[in-house]
């Protein structure tokens, strides 16, 4: 976080916070600003020789940490390899069931008469109607 204070002049105050990679999140401009407080760290509740001690054993830690780390990428990958799996069963259940009713809608347009074909062609040729646009001379 940064603040802008000028005492003299008490319109072009502002507050910034920014992320840990330096863009800012937050910015406001505030009148009359004198005092910018950030809320402090807690105090640590391990003593001294505890925190030399992590830093010493820091290989051993991240070591620990990176195989949960990898547990926890693998139950990711886990689940969504069997999300993928059941919907591939489903769509190939529906593809399936789809297929056999185009089948059989075939079999049956391939079954009809001769007679039959010509009477819907001919339903088909009575009922649509062509419009010509004349153009403009």
């Amino acid at each position: 976080a940064s603040w802008v204070n000028c005492r003299k002049q008490r319109t072009d105050n502002e507050v910034v916070i920014y992320s840990c990679v330096g863009r800012a999140i937050y910015r406001v401009a505030m009148k009359d600003l004198q005092l910018f407080e950030w809320r402090p760290r807690p105090p640590t509740p391990l003593k001294p020789d505890q925190i030399k001690d992590i830093k010493r054993n820091m290989r051993k830690y991240g070591a620990q940490f990176e195989m949960e780390d990898q547990h926890h990428f693998a139950m990711a990958d886990t689940n969504y390899v069997e999300t993928r799996r059941r919907q591939k069963s489903k769509f190939l259940e529906w593809r399936t069931k789809n297929k056999a009713r185009l089948i059989s809608d075939i079999w049956q347009a391939m079954n009809m008469d001769k007679n039959d074909v010509n009477e819907i062609m001919s339903e088909v040729l009575v009922n649509s109607t062509t419009e010509y646009i004349a153009k403009p001379e």
